[in-house]
């Protein structure tokens, strides 16, 4: 990397490092706005998530959930069962009704065991009928939310689109390091959210973004092998693919700390310790860019100028401070835009004054 290229690549860097100075570090998938655990929704029958019958491109798919009809009631029971039309709550049954009072002896009552045709009706509903309606409630119920979810959330995509992310998160790292509690997924895959109106689904689909490891979550601790971390930016990794998803997991996991340890456990890992683990509890959430766009792209820039990617003139003129740098720099541009100001074309009809701005333009760098 030559003089000129080091100075713009430290220039990059500074602004990456000015721009991270008023960025709020999310270093918990808590800090997001929603988030929904793989191990949860696979659960689901209405979602197809980690599915065969998924395309390559597809990660998840929510058809719409219809809740079952509560299930009628016997009518030898009418009377004796209220509010059963709750999942979440078992029928309650009275245990006794008034039939019919003597002034003498006060109210007769009638007790639901007094009659054992009655009590076996009851038993055989609640199990044949009420709890398989009830789990099967239950599960299109909260198929049915992340289906309502995904209903809002397209919605404010069609709106605000540039200033909220889908993304699908892999390898949950959870650690405590200098008393800062860290419960982030490292592995990190931009989605899209699609609709099908006709069908009645909603469809999170992979970019032509790819896959990336994220590091902003330990931003401002002390981490001997950050660099190392931070060179597998753009990673190379088939993020369906769960052993190339693994052995880069394990990578991170041994370059941040020596007790660091991978563990392909789906479900999340709760307590944060001292004891670094990457647990593989893939999940799906949703954020705000904010100045996370800003830092993907500098990171970028600083990647090209590693790899020695030709610098612009405009930039160039950045850092160059002699005279002749700029003497050469403004001939240099003054070449590759010769051509533009003898051969001006425009795709619709334009005035000599919109003529004379692009002429102005190409004979001066800036």
């Amino acid at each position: 990397m030559d003089s000129v290229q080091t100075k713009v690549n430290q220039v990059f860097q500074y602004l990456c490092e000015l721009k991270k100075l008023n960025y709020r570090i999310q270093r918990k998938i808590t800090d997001f706005e929603k988030y929904w655990w793989q191990a949860d929704l696979a659960r689901l029958s209405d979602i197809w998530i980690h599915d065969d019958r998924l395309e390559n491109d597809q990660w998840v798919i929510a058809h719409k959930a219809v809740l079952p009809p509560v299930p009628k009631i016997p009518e030898q029971l009418q009377e004796w069962v209220i509010d059963w039309g709750n999942p979440e709550q078992k029928p309650e049954v009275k245990m006794q009704i008034p039939r019919e009072s003597r002034m003498e002896e006060g109210d007769i009552y009638e007790r639901f065991t007094d009659n054992k045709a009655r009590k076996e009706a009851f038993d055989h509903w609640f199990l044949k009928e009420w709890i398989p309606w009830a789990k099967e409630t239950k599960e299109k119920q909260k198929a049915k939310k992340f289906y309502d979810e995904m209903f809002t959330l397209y919605h404010l995509l069609q709106d605000e689109g540039d200033n909220w992310e889908i993304v699908w998160g892999q390898g949950l790292l959870t650690w405590e390091k200098d008393d800062v509690k860290i419960q982030r997924h490292p592995l990190v895959t931009p989605l899209e959210l699609r609709f099908d109106a006709e069908q009645g689904l909603f469809t999170l689909c992979s970019t032509t973004k790819g896959s990336r490891v994220e590091t902003d979550m330990l931003l401002h601790l002390d981490i001997p092998n950050m660099s190392m971390i931070q060179e597998l930016d753009q990673v190379d990794v088939q993020p369906k693919n769960k052993g190339e998803v693994a052995s880069l997991l394990k990578q991170v996991a041994n370059m941040l700390s020596s007790e660091g340890q991978f563990i392909e456990d789906w479900a999340p890992i709760k307590q944060v310790t001292s004891h670094l683990t990457i647990s593989y509890s893939p999940a799906v959430f949703i954020r705000k860019t904010a100045g996370r766009i800003w830092d993907v792209e500098y990171q970028n820039v600083i990647h090209q100028l590693e790899q020695n990617y030709p610098i612009p003139e405009t930039i160039k003129k950045l850092v160059l401070s002699d005279d002749g740098s700029r003497i050469e720099s403004k001939a240099a541009y003054s070449r590759e835009w010769k051509s533009l100001e003898d051969n001006l074309l425009f795709p619709l009809p334009a005035n000599q004054e919109q003529k004379e701005i692009v002429h102005k333009l190409a004979r001066n760098a800036g």
